[in-house]
């Protein structure tokens, strides 16, 4: 859905949670002082891809964190999570139980065909910030980042998942980070102004050989 004639979704997974209500002083200081400011890569505007936390480090590409092969995008890296000193306890570990059917449901609907009965959840490859990036549940492979969305990604926070363990009905998975990983960690910014940084510095710390380019 899209109101007051904006190009912005008010989809609460597309917009992340806008709320006018907490827009203070220093939010507007911080728009004013970055309006009209794009980040480019080579000429060409980048997929500014955002998460919440992302856990001791962020995530190598986009491919590994989302998926996402549509084109290639060498301005994405992994570095170190400064916010993870700062973050919400659940997002520096977490525990994500979800019940066999839950699990077998959410593979059918990511590949199209049932599993077959769970008795097994192994992770089959790791990205290399350590994230999954396939599993076999059942008799079936299973792209993490896909079947993340489908568990629900309020549930299991991130693909950066430490353990996985059956203990009957319940398959629970165990964490760090809150999100995909992929670009700008928000805990991650907000650490590195609460240091001083400049916003130009926040996105270059995240965003590799980009270049911050006044378009209007």
């Amino acid at each position: 859905m899209r109101s007051r004639g904006t190009h912005a979704s008010t989809s609460v997974e597309e917009f992340q949670a806008y709320d006018p209500s907490k827009i203070n002083d220093n939010v507007r200081k911080a728009v004013e002082s970055t309006k009209g400011k794009v980040a480019k890569f080579k000429g060409q505007y980048i997929n500014a891809w955002f998460h919440s936390s992302g856990g001791p480090k962020t995530a190598a590409s986009a491919e590994e964190g989302l998926g996402y092969r549509q084109e290639p995008t060498p301005y994405i890296q992994s570095v170190p999570d400064p916010g993870l000193a700062i973050t919400l306890p659940e997002n520096k570990n977490w525990t994500a139980p979800f019940s066999k059917a839950e699990l077998r449901a959410a593979v059918r609907r990511v590949t199209g065909e049932d599993p077959g009965p769970v008795g097994e959840v192994k992770i089959v490859s790791r990205g290399p910030s350590g994230r999954v990036t396939q599993l076999k549940v059942g008799n079936k492979v299973v792209e993490g980042p896909a079947l993340r969305l489908a568990l629900g990604s309020d549930r299991l926070r991130s693909t950066l998942t430490t353990d996985i363990k059956i203990k009957g009905d319940r398959v629970i998975f165990r964490g760090q980070g809150y999100g995909h990983g992929v670009g700008l960690s928000q805990w991650g910014a907000k650490a590195l102004a609460q240091q001083g940084k400049s916003p130009e510095e926040i996105v270059k710390y995240f965003f590799k050989k980009v270049d911050i380019v006044k378009a209007w």
